[in-house]
Parts: C-alpha cells; sequence; structure tokens
C-alpha cells in the first residue's frame, strides 16, 4: 500500500509537470552531468536470502552514479552500488556494476520527476557463523522512479525501485532469482 501511494505521487508530479511546457533547466540540458551517491532500504523475499518465499528481510546499501546528458533530459553512465546484510548466523554483501540510463521530466522547475534503468553485473557474497562462504554471480535489473529537487547545482534525489535478480550459485550451481524494492534518498551535483 505504501509503494502505491507512493507511484501515485510520483505519477501525479509527473502530469503536473508535463502540463506547464517550458525549457528544461541547465540542469538536463545536453551535455550536462550528474554525480550522484544515495543510501538504500531494501525490502527483499526470495529463497537465496530467507530459506523460504514467505519471509521479508531488509538490506541496507549505497549507490553511485555518473550521468551524461546525451540529448535534452536523457541521461546514461555508470551505476555502481552494495549492499549489506545481517540476520543472527548469516552475513551478505551484495555488489552490482552497469549502466544505468534515465529521463527527466524537466520543465525548468526545481522539482524534476524522473524514470531510470539499469542493467549490470551482480556479486552475492555469503558468511554463515559456521565457517561456510559461498558466492553467487549474475545479472541485476532495475527499474525506478524518482524526484530529484534542485537547489543551483546541488540536488537531492528520492527514488522508489523495483529490482529483478539472476544469479548461478557456486555452491551447488543452481540458478536463483529473485526481487526486491527499495526505497533511496540520495545526493548530488549538478555539472553544466
Amino acid at each position: 500500500m505504501f509503494l502505491k501511494n507512493i507511484l501515485l505521487v510520483f505519477l501525479f508530479l509527473i502530469v503536473q509537470q508535463s502540463a506547464f511546457t517550458q525549457d528544461n533547466s541547465p540542469t538536463t540540458q545536453m551535455g550536462s552531468k550528474i554525480s550522484s551517491g544515495s543510501f538504500i532500504f531494501s525490502s527483499l523475499r526470495g529463497e537465496r536470502y530467507t530459506g523460504s518465499d514467505d519471509k521479508k528481510i531488509t538490506q541496507l546499501g549505497a549507490a553511485f552514479d555518473y550521468l551524461i546528458f546525451f540529448g535534452d533530459r536523457l541521461a546514461a553512465g555508470p551505476k555502481a552500488a552494495i549492499r549489506y546484510q545481517k540476520e543472527s548466523n548469516f552475513t551478505q554483501y551484495t555488489w552490482t556494476l552497469g549502466p544505468k540510463a534515465a529521463y527527466y521530466f524537466d520543465n525548468g522547475s526545481n522539482t524534476i520527476p524522473y524514470i531510470a534503468t539499469s542493467l549490470g553485473y551482480l556479486v552475492h557474497k555469503f558468511k554463515y557463523s559456521s565457517s561456510d562462504k559461498f558466492k553467487a554471480e549474475g545479472l541485476q535489473g532495475d527499474l525506478s522512479g524518482g524526484l530529484a529537487i534542485r537547489r543551483g547545482h546541488l540536488l537531492i534525489l528520492l527514488e522508489a525501485g523495483y529490482t529483478y535478480q539472476k544469479a548461478k550459485n557456486d555452491n551447488n550451481n543452481e540458478t536463483e532469482s529473485n526481487a526486491l524494492f527499495y526505497l533511496s534518498i540520495g545526493f548530488g551535483a549538478s555539472l553544466y
């Protein structure tokens, strides 16, 4: 229900921004760049994380983006992220690296809604208290929507998204898939 409310607010902002057609700000013009870092809160389900499909767990993490606008409002660039999860007998680190693309619904306002997608190489490292360690490698895809709040060259980024992961476990050679929803808040700089 909470995620549905966030999506409704986001869609309202897109429609509101599109209704007033002005020129986009220098933040999203061709040749501009955005460099940002975000804190991530994820809600996960799936066998890889819980041992059963019914239990939900959470992860914390950080992501870093560097986007270059190759057209007005349209940007792409590298994205890197790390997530951490600790339970009573289990620790997991997840790294991803890959390209990201975003479209900003910019009409010159200081609040800029956007949509983004990314695809990345994924590495999970697991460690149990029994000293058992194993790794899984695969792909991760993200689809998200957010709001960039602009104050000159500084940005505050609020984002909600869906992530799908598919990785092969080197412990048992099985391929597992998992899904997660995430919320993030980030800070960035617009270079123009």
